[in-house]
This record gives structure tokens, sequence and C-alpha cells, in this order.
């Protein structure tokens, strides 16, 4: 919904969600978004965001769905761009082509 340019009190009222629980949400997408753009495996992704494969795959679902939508540009542009709260030793174990545990 985020995409579609709802704003997080929109999102809030229509899914019954908390505002805390949707920024939860859009950060875990940021999150699989920044590694997948990396060539993370779904196996890396799924294991440095403690999520289950299957949440890791309808997120990137939705990436893929939305990427080409010149509507949802900006936010993407917003996501990417902002702070990744990514771990710096997990892309330096990456590019230094280490495992990642």
């Amino acid at each position: 919904m985020w995409l579609d340019g709802y704003e997080y009190t929109d999102i809030e009222r229509r899914t019954g969600h908390s505002g805390t629980s949707v920024q939860r949400y859009l950060s875990g997408f940021s999150k699989v978004v920044r590694f997948h753009l990396r060539d993370y495996s779904l196996q890396e992704v799924r294991e440095l965001t403690d999520m289950s494969e299957r949440l890791v795959k309808e997120y990137l679902t939705l990436y893929e769905e939305y990427k080409v939508k010149p509507e949802t540009k900006t936010r993407f542009e917003q996501i990417l761009s902002a702070d990744s709260g990514m771990k710096k030793n997990h892309v330096q174990l990456k590019q230094r082509g280490e495992g990642v545990s």
C-alpha cells in the first residue's frame, strides 16, 4: 500500500495494523530489496534479515511487480536512499566471499 502512495496513517486505518508494525514491514521490505540488489542469494537474504523464505519471496515478488511502475519510482528512491540498517560486517563478509551464518 505504501508503494501505491498511501501514508502510514492511511495504511494503519485500512489494515488495522499499528504504525510501528507498518514501519517494521517497510523496513523489512527495504532490507530485502537492498540485499537483492547487491546480488545476495535468497538464502543469504533470509539469514541476514531473519525472515522466513516465504516472506522474502513475497517481498521480492512485490519488488518485481512494483519496480516497473513509473508512479512508484519516488517511493523506491526513498527506501533505497534511506539508511539501510544493514550491518557492515555482513556486507564485508559478502565482499570478501566469506560465508554468512
